[in-house]
């Protein structure tokens, strides 16, 4: 179904009415049915979706996730801990993946902008005030 627009007198309805009205047809709820119906029959689904996601993003391939995860001895490349699962990390500019990090470890470097002035300024801070 495709989203209608009515005419407001400022122009154009907003996306987000226009969603709410949609959302709320039977055909959007029958598709949402659909879609957990399959989920709950296939409980790999997850695993599936995150794969293709590599796939999809990174053009990493199971076997290539799978080199990357033993080369890592199975732990996380930055804090050395074994998450339950792990994180794909990649150069935001180039694409290429660095590396698979812990929730915590993926979260830093996002916080910092991969950016390795910010993480050295944040670890003479740390040096500075640390008590001895």
């Amino acid at each position: 179904m495709a989203i209608e627009w009515r005419r407001s007198p400022s122009g154009r309805e907003s996306y987000r009415r226009a969603w709410e009205r949609y959302r709320n047809t039977e055909k959007y709820r029958a598709k949402v049915r659909r879609n957990s119906a399959k989920r709950r029959a296939n409980p790999d689904h997850a695993d599936y979706v995150r794969i293709y996601g590599w796939q999809r993003h990174y053009g990493l391939t199971l076997d290539q996730y799978h080199a990357l995860f033993e080369s890592q001895n199975e732990h996380c490349a930055i804090c050395r801990r074994i998450p339950k699962r792990f994180h794909v990390d990649h150069d935001h500019k180039t694409g290429r993946v660095r590396g698979l990090l812990c929730d915590f470890c993926n979260r830093l470097l996002g916080q910092a902008h991969d950016s390795v002035s910010v993480l050295q300024s944040a670890i003479r801070y740390l040096e500075r005030s640390a008590c001895h």
